[in-house]
């Protein structure tokens, strides 16, 4: 058994941790485990998406997937076969310093869905799903045994929310 504790400090618990807002977990057929998480921030306004991967053992170093002062949300992360892997998050299109005076559904609107895959050791860069104007959450990923890889996700048009949304 694996035992990830996670939690964080929110405003008033007069603490910081560097635990995840948010996570998710995958493993490969062969056994590898990769896990994906949003890191708490001091100002909330520095969200990086890092993954780590679980190696004969041992835990290898984070990869920052992607890296700027975008509120992110909920993840997903599935393999690919060996040891290639693709990630999924929510994240804003607008500024995390910037939300001042916006109204619930227009900073909900600027949520959308982005993607990385691992592959050959290498990560790509961080590729924008949807850009829809409406708010794009919380992924879920599974591979097919064909080797194509189905994404659902929870659209809101403003407050609002519709049924889920399929793509692959």
């Amino acid at each position: 058994l694996v035992h990830i504790y996670s939690h964080g400090y929110m405003e008033g618990d007069g603490g910081y941790s560097l635990a995840p807002m948010d996570h998710a977990m995958g493993q490969s057929a062969a056994g590898a485990v990769a896990y994906a998480y949003v890191p708490v921030s001091l100002d909330a306004t520095a969200q990086p998406l890092a993954v780590q991967r679980l190696l004969g053992g041992a835990w290898q170093s984070p990869d920052v997937i992607a890296d700027s002062n975008h509120h992110r949300g909920t993840t997903a992360i599935v393999s690919l076969g060996g040891d290639d892997w693709m990630v999924m998050w929510s994240q804003s299109n607008l500024a995390a310093d910037g939300l001042s005076g916006l109204s619930g559904d227009q900073i909900v609107a600027e949520q959308e869905l982005w993607y990385s895959v691992r592959s050959g050791g290498t990560w790509s860069a961080p590729v924008q799903l949807t850009s829809d104007g409406l708010g794009d959450d919380s992924p879920s990923l599974v591979r097919r045994s064909d080797g194509t890889v189905v994404a659902a996700w929870r659209r809101m048009a403003g407050t609002d929310v519709s049924d889920g949304s399929l793509s692959d």
